[in-house]
């Protein structure tokens, strides 16, 4: 398992950074879940990625999946790479950022010649896509002056 927080997201996603006081937080435990299925003449592309989000005052993602034992360290880090650019691209998909949760990736399938990096990144955003849609998320506005994105509101 590898945690990422808030400051090590930012420094691996520099451009993912954001500025406005209004973002949005987790208010309950959610699930989300995505598949993406792609059939590029015989050789199919497919990945699925299942998370869950919890209330957090500080945004962090947490791989928590395990990767079939068969799969090198070299792709291992390629997957988990574009899991975790998946995951930041749905959580800044929308207006406003989801930065106030803990994401948790708990299961990513894998099919040998068909889990792909591109796979595994579009299955994530469409994951967190997937959680954002239900009913556990609220828009939090800090007042002016305070700190966002990792301290608790006043």
């Amino acid at each position: 398992m590898v945690t990422f927080n808030r400051e090590r997201l930012t420094s691996l996603f520099p451009g993912l950074e954001w500025d406005s006081p209004t973002v949005v937080r987790c208010t309950k435990a959610t699930r989300g879940a995505g598949t993406w299925i792609k059939a590029e003449g015989s050789r199919p592309r497919y990945s699925q990625v299942s998370i869950l989000c919890s209330p957090a005052f500080v945004l962090s993602v947490s791989l928590e999946h395990r990767w079939p034992d068969d799969v090198s360290p070299e792709d291992r880090r390629a997957l988990d790479e574009a899991l975790l650019a998946g995951i930041m691209e749905g959580l800044t998909s929308e207006e406003y950022p989801a930065w106030l949760c803990l994401v948790r990736a708990v299961d990513v399938t894998y099919v040998p010649e068909q889990t792909t990096s591109e796979a595994v990144k579009v299955a994530a955003a469409m994951a967190i896509r997937d959680a954002l849609r239900r009913r556990s998320w609220k828009l939090q506005t800090w007042p002016r002056g305070a700190v966002p994105h990792g301290e608790e509101p006043a």
